[in-house]
């Protein structure tokens, strides 16, 4: 899998090169090593050795509640699996997680708390499929817990697809910070439909918008088209990205994972005074 994983990001790295979306962007660009420093971070080391028990700790636990609340878990699923066929299950449950993904998102960008820690993610000048893996440690940690929730789930009446659903979201979320040349007409008959560069661009970006917070999809974009959240009016080729108020994140990795801590350490002790 490590192997598989390595490929897909050197073949993105080749068609960054080959085929950018922005030209006048390098290829080391602003940060770069920083974030190949991230990559490394949490796609190899932190995801083989923590990542991967807490997501199952997770899915456990919440298993473990359904149960503690009195939850018959074998008899529900012995009733639907009675009324519905597997891949009509399998439908609403995809729609069922999908949605919690967007309201997670929704969340991250709209409880301060929250948006407190994600807002590394969009400290990105220079945008590339690396932007992805550009994620606060604490910020993983309190997302997870809600979007295990639709995976619990899920893990109930597909244990086996659980990878597939992982698999699936992993690659279409660094493919979307990607700087490839993807606005071609075969791609815009999908647009509508599942989140694409263009889509996911636009929710990083800077450019004059409605409103700050736009684009939360993570697969489909249905959630943004019913909650009005929607928006991608042209090309992503000439946006701008990073922070809407000119903050600076630290350039130090380790900085950057505490810096939210001292912010919210700096604004409870001037809130005592």
């Amino acid at each position: 899998m490590i192997l598989i994983f390595t490929i897909f990001y050197f073949s993105l790295f080749f068609l960054e090169i080959k085929f950018p979306l922005r030209k006048n962007q390098p290829i080391f660009r602003k940060d770069f090593f920083l974030d190949l420093f991230y990559l490394f971070f949490f796609a190899y080391f932190l995801n083989y050795f923590f990542i991967g028990y807490y997501d199952t700790f997770l899915i456990d636990n919440y298993l473990n509640l359904f149960k503690y609340i009195g939850i018959n878990i074998e008899y529900i699923k012995g009733q639907v699996l009675s009324i519905m066929p597997d891949y009509t299950i399998f439908i609403l449950l995809f729609l069922f997680v999908d949605f919690f993904m967007w309201f997670s998102h929704y969340l991250q960008h709209n409880i301060p708390f929250l948006w407190n820690f994600h807002k590394l993610h969009h400290s990105s000048e220079q945008l590339s499929f690396l932007s992805n893996f550009r994620i606060n440690f604490f910020d993983m940690l309190i997302t997870n817990v809600l979007t295990k929730f639709p995976i619990a789930i899920l893990f109930i009446f597909f244990p086996k697809y659980i990878v597939f659903i992982y698999l699936i979201y992993f690659v279409v979320t660094v493919y979307n910070h990607a700087n490839i040349n993807f606005e071609y007409k075969i791609f815009k008959l999908f647009d509508f439909i599942i989140v694409s560069p263009r889509f996911h661009q636009w929710h990083h970006s800077i450019n004059s918008k409605p409103k700050e917070n736009l684009n939360y999809g993570f697969f489909l974009t249905i959630w943004d088209f019913m909650f009005n959240t929607y928006y991608a009016p042209f090309s992503a080729k000439y946006l701008k990205f990073g922070l809407y108020n000119d903050e600076k994140y630290p350039g130090n990795f380790f900085k950057q994972q505490f810096y939210p801590i001292k912010k919210m350490f700096l604004f409870l002790t001037k809130k005592k005074e």
